[in-house]
């Protein structure tokens, strides 16, 4: 996962693209997104897409990867710029790892049986 910024003209994503966003980024855009893992939106969470979404220069997104067409729109963050956007890459990187120990966890129970 990478936070990436708009920086020129408006970020189109499809039904089914799967992000990382900010409560803010959520709550108006909630009835064309499906949260994941139980979440209720009241922190960075990721989302799937249901329908089309646009996202206007200067808002911040963390996405799996970025697609080619979306090169000349989106900046990547080499370093998060606020504490927000560093809080944002800790919690994921802690979810990632925990997910990673819980897979690992299934695989070595799965192999014991």
């Amino acid at each position: 996962m990478k936070l990436y910024r708009v920086a020129g003209g408006v970020a189109k994503f499809g039904p089914g693209q799967h992000m990382l966003l900010t409560p803010a980024q959520i709550v108006p855009r909630r009835a064309v997104l499906e949260l994941r893992d139980g979440a209720d939106g009241s922190a960075d969470t990721w989302v799937t897409t249901i329908t089309a979404v646009e996202f206007k220069v200067g808002e911040v997104i963390g996405l799996p990867e970025l697609e080619r067409r979306l090169v000349d729109i989106l900046v990547p963050l080499e370093e998060p710029t606020t504490e927000a956007e560093q809080h944002a890459v800790n919690r994921e990187q802690g979810r990632q790892a925990e997910a990673d120990k819980a897979k690992a966890a299934e695989v070595a129970a799965k192999k014991k049986k």
